[in-house]
């Protein structure tokens, strides 16, 4: 499968640059002579910023996941690059008997087998205050910030508790942005 990022500007006017993922920007013209005469099939679009959908269940709809793919393509642990097979944590533990919509973009993020099982058996905690940004806190306390920029340490001082606090989970908080 080969994902195209492509303007609906782009598409009208048949010019203009595209992203391919993992390839980076081309132009409309270079991708279009690659596929040539290829078979395409078209997948319909997934609204990035918009896609807030959620579920109530434990498993991750292939939709979900297939877009939670597309919006964080790597590993969130800190300083990692995994890509390719990968996770998808809760970031709060999902509760069979908790409110409804627990899985969803705002409540997972990917993380490698074995960065999952540090998170889940280890000593690192980690929590998500909105969708693709995920701070950490390490088994001796230095708290990190992770999100579509890189990793950023904030070490271990009263700022940085000061942002671990505020990041709690709030049983209303909505993942939902005006």
């Amino acid at each position: 499968m080969l994902n195209v990022h492509v303007s609906y500007e782009a598409l009208t006017a048949g010019t203009g640059v595209c992203r391919i993922d993992n390839l980076g920007p081309h132009v409309l013209q270079l991708v279009q002579a690659w596929l040539g005469r290829s078979t395409v099939r078209l997948n319909p679009v997934i609204d990035l910023p918009a896609g807030m959908m959620q579920v109530d269940s434990y498993e991750i709809p292939q939709r979900l996941r297939q877009h939670l793919d597309l919006r964080m393509p790597t590993s969130v642990f800190p300083w990692s690059a995994s890509r390719g097979r990968l996770d998808l944590d809760h970031t709060q533990p999902y509760d069979t008997d908790g409110p409804p919509g627990q899985t969803r973009i705002g409540n997972l993020a990917p993380l490698a087998r074995f960065e999952h099982r540090l998170v889940t058996h280890g000593r690192w905690s980690r929590r998500q205050p909105e969708p693709g940004t995920v701070l950490f806190r390490a088994p001796h306390g230095q708290i990190l910030l992770v999100d579509p920029n890189g990793t950023h340490a904030l070490a271990d001082n009263a700022f940085a508790q000061h942002v671990w606090n505020a990041a709690a989970p709030n049983s209303g908080q909505s993942d939902l942005v005006a």
